[in-house]
């Protein structure tokens, strides 16, 4: 397969009605410095910059001709047509396939036009459909019944057409075959196989880990949650600790005072200030901040960079933990929920609950969490999630970029 369509669209891409053989046209942020000017181009990233990482992986690791492919806003596609029959056709006629990647799409009491479009698409399209990295949001007591039509519509239509249903773990697969959604099958997220040297590098470091320098990430707004953050490397003595904002940076700032709006954010280094970010924070928590840079990245390169600069990942967020991971920097991952924990615990990943972290410091962390046989059994659970995603991608016609990487990497281990 040579023509492929990506879903989601972000990462600097956004959809044109211009010319529909041609549906998405990069587009570059247009930052001045200044708080606005982020949210006026949330279309390159969306408001949580996470979402870059899984949803430009799949077209970072499968082969496709890149001159009749595309990454696009599916629903706005399927929008530019008189109706869903018309859509149909016009990926009939100009892709072999329609590669999806989802996330905690499965919550109870939620669904958007966008699900209910990419369902009737899906029933009717007759080119291959692969759908990955769905998930629920939390565990689910009861059926089908908890969610509503336009999820359940998809999910069906996932299960009859999809070349491929990947889940993003084994509780994921369970809820839904136990609910007649026989096809799906955890396969993890697919961010985690985009530079699976690294993965295994960070793996690697992570044993006899001297970490100088450490980036965390989280919920700034959240009192309990931040200052379960905060607290830990203010009694860890860390000497160099960064802070990634996601989404979390509107809920700070968006109804703060900004004495000076245009030095806010610096759109090179994609740090934002840090003597209004630590004065915001102080009015919200009370207390003073441990951290020496924040950022808030909205392109995947520089986060990798900025990731490879570091030692250490230790917080709060699934994505910026699989960055920092996919950079060769290892990672802790604290969790609250079933969808963070089902990662973690599907690849090995170290990871402990916020609450737990109360009981460390960085040095015992880092004596229970990355130690040789932690890491032993990481490396050995990644290759074979590895393997199998490799495998079940190969038998159904997908090839990979890194194919002979991969291949080595899972002969020999």
């Amino acid at each position: 397969m040579n023509k492929m369509f990506f879903y989601p669209h972000h990462s600097g891409v956004v959809c044109t009605l211009n010319n529909k053989n041609i549906p998405v046209v990069p587009f570059s942020p247009q930052l001045d410095g200044s708080f606005e000017s982020i949210k006026n181009n949330l279309h390159v990233c969306t408001p949580n910059p996470g979402n870059l990482i899984h949803s430009e992986s799949p077209s970072r690791i499968f082969k496709c001709n890149i001159s009749s492919s595309s990454k696009g806003n599916l629903a706005a596609v399927i929008k530019s047509f008189n109706n869903v029959e018309e859509a149909a056709k016009f990926f009939e006629a100009n892709y072999d396939a329609l590669i999806l990647s989802f996330a905690n799409d499965i919550r109870i009491d939620w669904e958007t036009i966008d699900h209910i479009l990419f369902a009737s698409l899906i029933e009717i399209i007759d080119i291959k459909v692969f759908a990955f990295g769905l998930g629920l949001q939390q565990e689910i007591d009861g059926g089908l019944d908890n969610l509503k039509p336009g999820i359940v519509r998809l999910l069906n239509a996932l299960n009859e057409k999809s070349s491929i249903f990947g889940v993003r773990g084994f509780t994921t697969e369970k809820w839904l075959r136990e609910n007649g959604i026989k096809k799906a099958v955890a396969l993890g997220c697919p961010s985690m196989y985009r530079h699976p040297r690294n993965v295994l590098k960070a793996i690697d470091c992570s044993v006899n880990l001297k970490a100088n320098n450490i980036l965390t990430a989280g919920y700034a707004h959240s009192k309990e949650r931040h200052s379960a953050l905060c607290d830990f490397f203010l009694r860890s003595d860390s000497s160099q600790v960064s802070y990634i904002f996601q989404n979390d940076l509107f809920a700070v700032f968006n109804d703060a005072v900004i004495d000076d709006k245009y030095s806010f954010f610096d759109s090179s280094s994609y740090r934002v200030e840090r003597s209004l970010t630590n004065k915001r924070l102080y009015e919200i928590h009370k207390k003073e901040q441990p951290f020496k840079d924040y950022y808030f990245f909205m392109n995947s390169f520089s986060w990798f960079q900025c990731n490879s600069m570091h030692d250490l990942f230790i917080g709060d967020r699934l994505h910026a933990a699989i960055c920092a991971l996919l950079a060769g920097t290892p990672a802790v991952l604290l969790y609250e929920d079933i969808r963070v924990k089902e990662i973690a615990d599907f690849y090995g990943i170290p990871s402990l609950s916020v609450d737990a972290l109360k009981e460390h410091d960085l040095n015992s962390l880092k004596s229970k969490y990355l130690n040789s046989r932690r890491a032993s059994i990481f490396r050995e659970r990644y290759l074979k999630r590895l393997n199998s995603f490799f495998n079940t991608c190969e038998k159904h016609g997908l090839s990979f970029i890194e194919e002979s990487v991969i291949s080595e990497l899972c002969k020999i281990d």
